[in-house]
């Protein structure tokens, strides 16, 4: 599908001369750790999750001034990533969310917050606040403009509110599935939070529940064209026009919302490990392009809005190396057009521009 200098064995050189005839820009750093993910906490800073042995930490980091700039810039200071501040957290993150000036962390041992500290805090640590709940495993988590919103499945979706620090359990919700009396069915693989609307994707059926947060129903189900096995993820464009299911059998499919009848794009991807659950699905901020990552080595872009023959747009294989096994995390710039953040599981974090 894609011309790859990975895939064809090119040494090192070969790769990077043939990078620039592809690349805007490419950048690579390495993190003393291997990164779990990674949220924007705006366009100049991002924070990352990483592991190493027992220690675990979030890193803030300042996005180089060279990605930020634009072409017409012209030689810009700031070229490289650069530490801002970090912080130690209890366990490994599954997933991160960032709220004003605190983040919000999910893990083995509950759902957390930290406090990201000011560019005038001398003590330029990122501390722990609060502990918002301890009842769950690697909860997934989403947020509105003033909650959080985190599950492990349908019967524990919670609502933190920011302005009264209460939580509050979405108790109505199992009662509105078709998924009673099957607990994998209401395994949560990751919400996404879109007007007033959560979105809640189910790991073992392709499934998607849209549920209206002003009247506490789900006003609208979302089903893959079959209930193949794997971990199934999902995720919905910024307009709300479009809905990705994806799995770890490498099926991959997007849906119209306003037309659910027949996917507007398709494609099944060869994957090695049908157990592991790392692929990620994620629609860029102007909603045409969707990337994939955690089949292979890879990061691929397709166009949804042209879906003939299933060609990609963009392949990003600058993860190289025996001791690479897979992309961790990937995430596309809030603002900048064909910018992707990418991780893979050696601690590389890689920041490129398609053409």
């Amino acid at each position: 599908m894609f011309d790859s200098a990975a895939e064809s064995g090119d040494s090192e050189d070969e790769w990077f001369f043939e990078s620039i005839q592809r690349y805007e820009d490419l950048l690579m750093y390495d993190v003393q750790g291997v990164i779990s993910c990674a949220v924007f906490r705006n366009d100049n800073r991002l924070l990352l999750a990483s592991s190493r042995e027992h220690v675990h930490e979030v890193w803030e980091l300042s996005v180089p001034e060279k990605l930020t700039a634009g072409p017409g810039a012209g030689l810009t200071k700031d070229r490289d990533f650069r530490l801002i501040t970090a912080g130690y957290t209890v366990d490994r993150t599954k997933e991160m969310l960032v709220m004003h000036s605190n983040v919000v962390l999910s893990g083995p041992k509950g759902v957390s917050m930290y406090s990201i500290p000011s560019s005038n805090d001398p003590t330029d640590v990122i501390s722990h606040i609060c502990d918002i709940r301890n009842d769950t495993v690697d909860a997934a988590l989403t947020q509105s403009e003033t909650s959080v919103y985190s599950a492990t499945d349908l019967s524990n979706l919670t609502d933190f509110n920011l302005n009264s620090n209460k939580v509050s359990l979405l108790s109505s919700l199992p009662n509105q599935t078709n998924g009673k009396g099957n607990n994998d069915a209401l395994n949560v693989s990751n919400l996404v939070h879109r007007s007033g609307n959560l979105y809640i994707g189910l790991s073992e059926r392709g499934m998607t529940y849209v549920y209206e947060l002003g009247t506490g129903k789900v006003i609208r189900e979302i089903s893959a064209p079959s209930n193949a096995s794997g971990n199934w993820k999902t995720d919905v464009s910024h307009d709300e026009k479009f809905v990705a299911l994806s799995n770890s059998v490498g099926t991959v499919s997007v849906y119209d919302v306003r037309k659910l009848s027949k996917a507007v794009f398709e494609i099944k991807k060869e994957v090695q490990d049908q157990t592991a659950s790392s692929h990620q699905v994620h629609f860029s901020p102007s909603g045409n392009l969707l990337s994939l990552s955690g089949y292979n080595k890879f990061i691929e872009v397709f166009d949804i809005s042209d879906p003939s023959d299933g060609t990609g747009v963009f392949c990003h294989d600058g993860h190289r190396g025996k001791e690479v096994s897979s992309i961790l995390t990937h995430l596309w710039h809030p603002s900048q057009s064909k910018l992707v953040f990418s991780a893979d599981d050696t601690g590389t974090l890689q920041a490129w521009r398609f053409k």
